[in-house]
């Protein structure tokens, strides 16, 4: 247990240290919130875009909190030290994922608290809440296993900041974070549908809108890609910096 617990300290202050960590997991979906407040300050697209930040507070806390995380530690020799006091493997990616679940959460809580705030609580009255639960954390897993993959491929600290940056600018742009998927070319709306994130944003929506629609797709493609990154990422993972 007291390992466990020194594990969740120290991932979390690499998390509040990194600047693409704690502060950006949690208050960058909201700034994004507030800016689209002066562009739709009736809501008519707030279910959508609050989809859409939720979707970016989990790929933050996937993409640029895990991966980096991971990076971060490997190449500090932090996972050596714990390797010599036999740490197991399955203990680091715990407490990441834990850490990774809190902030991410976090930014969530946050998230409605600002859009009640904004546009008050009637916007939500049909919100499927259990279906909502099961899909965030279906989608957190997933970013997690994403990002666990990316530290696991790419040894380099600088190549993995890159490639993070990389992932996380091009889903953020096409995936409906920034804008809303509803607004985009029928093509585009079909071509970025590969993309995790995109699946994750529309499931998010439709338990938002409180609509009864089968997810079988989504929960396929969520469940394959999360195996096949956490196979390959535990395969290919390092203790130190190569």
């Amino acid at each position: 247990m007291r390992k466990n617990i020194e594990l969740l300290k120290c991932d979390l202050k690499i998390f509040v240290r990194e600047p693409m960590g704690a502060a950006f997991i949690i208050f960058f979906p909201a700034i994004m919130m507030i800016v689209n407040f002066f562009v739709d300050s009736q809501g008519k697209y707030l279910l959508e875009m609050m989809a859409g930040t939720i979707g970016l507070s989990i790929m933050s806390s996937g993409i640029m909190g895990v991966a980096i995380v991971i990076g971060i530690n490997r190449e500090t020799n932090i996972y050596k030290r714990y390797q010599i006091s036999n740490i197991k493997g399955y203990m680091l990616f715990l407490s990441i994922f834990i850490v990774q679940m809190f902030l991410t959460t976090t930014s969530v809580i946050l998230q409605f608290l600002l859009a009640i705030t904004l546009y008050g609580n009637g916007k939500f009255s049909n919100i499927n809440i259990f279906g909502f639960v099961i899909d965030y954390l279906i989608s957190i897993t997933l970013l997690f296993s994403i990002g666990l993959f990316l530290s696991s491929v790419v040894k380099s600290l600088k190549n993995l900041h890159g490639i993070a940056s990389l992932f996380f600018t091009v889903m953020m742009l096409l995936c409906g974070s920034a804008i809303p998927i509803s607004k985009m070319p029928n093509f585009m709306q079909k071509a970025v549908m590969i993309l995790p994130l995109s699946q994750i944003n529309i499931s998010l929506y439709q338990d938002l809108k409180g609509l009864c629609i089968n997810k079988f797709i989504f929960y396929i493609y969520a469940i394959f890609f999360s195996i096949l990154c956490l196979g390959l990422g535990i395969k290919h993972f390092k203790w130190e910096a190569v």
